[in-house]
């Protein structure tokens, strides 16, 4: 970073470098203090009003102010990478199996590209904040956040947030009213019995049909269509049984789901007839009976006038909309912040030729970098103009 500062000393030019330098560096989520701390740095060179580190650990907000009374919005990124090797390639990570391939690199360096342009030149009324959040793909950096006491009382009109998406066309927007993001959550179920010899099953409390019967019930609730109210994919992620000791009839086991639905509701629903069929079983069983709730990423709920601001500004900016008809099927803990703020979150064009979030081959697309820090920026003057 130090060459960067000084060869542009009031302002960097290649933000492609700034985002490769993130991407040499990546943490995973809970980690990111030395991302943090390259974050800061830039930030410092843009002379924010006010900046707060540490929240929820290792986030970061940094507030440029207008000289005039406003509403507040902030502008969200993730600080986090993922624990996956990634392809070799000339500024790789020097991590070993740890990679940014969800493209938080270049989230964070869109946020830093707008932090100069609201250096250059302020908005008129009100706070811009730029939120550099910890650990989404866990999806508990979000909620870190909101509890932690030194987000208090600064909550803003508006939020809004942006993530890179493959397959679509770059400079492209790809939005939705209402729900644009699947709620997701994890189940870890966790049933205990006891083992007896394999030649004396009968004389076990072994929980393997119990963990059968719930695969399968699983599988009856996954309803593929994503036109029907009963949509859900329920993935059975890890299951174990027992041990490779073969005298042993298994006396404990457990079952672990990720589930995916349009809707809060229709989660909520699955999660308690999974977990009463499960208790039901395992209380007929004599099996005790555990179950965690892992990950969990309620719908994301896009407000209508946020939306409708985000059109009229991409159409004024000649910037191509599509319009998504269903939710996507990932999560993101953003939808922590719309249950306190209104606002937004969109998709923006990696290209069609990308690879796919969370592939090894995949890298984010440096020539967006400016396109969506200035589109952030029009934005951010239509609420502070």
């Amino acid at each position: 970073m130090a060459q960067i500062v000084a060869k542009y000393p009031e302002k960097i030019k290649d933000w492609a470098a700034v985002r490769r330098e993130l991407h040499q560096h990546p943490e995973i989520s809970g980690q990111e203090k030395n991302t943090a701390r390259i974050i800061s740095r830039y930030l410092e060179m843009f002379l924010p009003e006010r900046m707060t580190r540490g929240i929820g650990k290792t986030g970061i907000l940094a507030l440029f102010h207008g000289n005039e009374p406003g509403p507040t919005t902030w502008f969200r990124a993730e600080l986090d990478a993922l624990p996956i090797e990634e392809t070799d390639r000339p500024y790789s990570s020097q991590k070993p199996g740890v990679a940014h391939l969800c493209g938080h690199d270049g989230h964070m360096t869109v946020l830093l590209a707008l932090a100069q342009l609201l250096y250059q030149k302020p908005v008129p009324k009100g706070r811009i904040g730029l939120l550099f959040q910890p650990a989404e793909e866990t999806g508990a950096g979000a909620e870190r956040m909101i509890k932690s006491t030194k987000l208090k009382k600064l909550f803003p009109d508006q939020i809004f947030a942006v993530h890179n998406l493959p397959g679509y066309p770059k400079d492209t927007i790809i939005i939705k009213d209402g729900n644009f993001t699947s709620a997701v959550v994890s189940l870890a179920m966790r049933f205990k019995g006891h083992t007896a010899h394999a030649a004396e099953p009968d004389k076990a409390v072994n929980p393997g049909q119990i963990i059968l019967d719930l695969w399968k019930k699983a599988q009856q609730l996954t309803v593929l269509d994503p036109g029907s109210e009963k949509y859900a994919i329920i993935t059975p992620v890890h299951f174990r049984l027992g041990s490779k000791d073969y005298g042993i009839t298994p006396g404990n086991g457990e079952l672990h789901l990720t589930i995916r639905t349009h809707t809060d509701d229709r989660l909520r629903k699955i999660i308690d007839q999974l977990t009463r069929l499960a208790e039901r079983k395992a209380d007929s069983e004599g099996i005790k009976f555990e179950v965690d709730t892992l990950q969990h990423f309620p719908a994301v709920i896009n407000d209508e006038s946020c939306v409708k601001m985000i059109r009229s500004v991409a159409e004024k900016n000649k910037i191509k909309t599509i319009e998504k008809d269903m939710p996507f099927t990932w999560g993101e803990d953003f939808s922590r912040y719309l249950n306190k703020s209104r606002g937004a979150l969109i998709g923006w064009g990696a290209g069609e030729n990308c690879a796919t979030l969370h592939h090894p081959d995949y890298d984010f697309p440096d020539d967006q970098i400016n396109k969506v820090a200035q589109f952030f920026y029009n934005l951010a003057m239509r609420y502070h103009g």
